[in-house]
């Protein structure tokens, strides 16, 4: 699909990957990406940098704190009534805490099930709406177990599961709305530094695995890419690490009646 003259949404695009994200939708001909984010600073940073970059009125920062649903739905609705409709939705905030859990849920799962409920009740052409695409950032985490990350796992795993799932959708072609996720591993941004010793458990035996397994924001952004390219992504799950982007699917494998418990 051509960004050309699309209006995108992004939750979390000032910083890290959800910035790489944003600036690749503007490169790739995006009319204007609004970027919903908590942090105004680093919000005002970037949409200055990037309109500088790929001019003016090409995006603008929503300040907002997207697990409070009421300014969530707000922000939303203020960029359908400015550029009066979303072509794409991107629900890429989140968050890491093993020893606070409520707020992870929050943001990384419920705010990622309102942005796709929100974009879909928009967007579906059965309401009137011109169809249009939803990626939501689960992780690597979301397609495997971890025992130093299992809050952060369950929530990129139900980020994953709800997305595909909506894919499903059996009216799918009627409503035009498509769902994919992106599954980066280990990222270097800020937001490894939220690793540590009371963030994760058993941190010592998961710090070399941080430290070795790490990608650029550029290199989810060019998976990220792959997806935006797609005449069809529907149900797409795209796993991005060291070796590059590459497709997968979760199936369920019978292991019998009788189960021996790993080492």
């Amino acid at each position: 699909m051509s960004m050309a003259g699309q209006i995108a949404f992004i939750t979390g695009g000032a910083m890290g990957i959800g910035r790489a994200f944003t600036e690749t939708l503007l490169a790739e001909g995006a009319e204007k990406v609004y970027i919903a984010d908590m942090n105004e600073e680093a919000g005002r940073n970037t949409v200055t940098e990037l309109e500088a970059q790929f001019g003016s009125g090409r995006c603008a920062l929503l300040v907002v704190d997207v697990t409070n649903s009421a300014q969530f739905e707000d922000a939303f609705q203020r960029a359908v009534t400015e550029s009066g409709h979303i072509d794409l939705m991107v629900n890429n905030a989140g968050t890491f805490n093993e020893s606070d859990w409520e707020p992870v849920v929050e943001l990384n799962l419920v705010a990622c099930v309102r942005g796709s409920k929100l974009a879909m009740e928009h967007m579906n052409k059965k309401n009137g709406g011109r169809g249009g695409r939803v990626i939501n950032t689960s992780s690597g985490l979301g397609l495997h177990d971890l025992h130093a990350t299992p809050l952060y796992c369950a929530t990129k795993s139900g980020v994953r599961s709800f997305t595909s799932s909506m894919a499903l959708h059996p009216d799918r072609e009627l409503t035009g709305v498509q769902f994919a996720s992106i599954c980066p591993t280990s990222v270097k941004t800020d937001f490894l530094k939220k690793f540590d010793e009371r963030t994760c458990f058993y941190f010592h035996t998961f710090k070399d695995v941080l430290d070795n397994m790490s990608i650029t924001p550029s290199q989810v952004a060019e998976g990220f890419l792959k997806l935006l390219r797609m005449p069809h992504m529907n149900g797409a799950i795209l796993k991005v690490g060291e070796s590059g982007a590459e497709f997968c699917k979760l199936e369920y494998v019978g292991l019998g009646s009788d189960w021996t418990p790993p080492p």
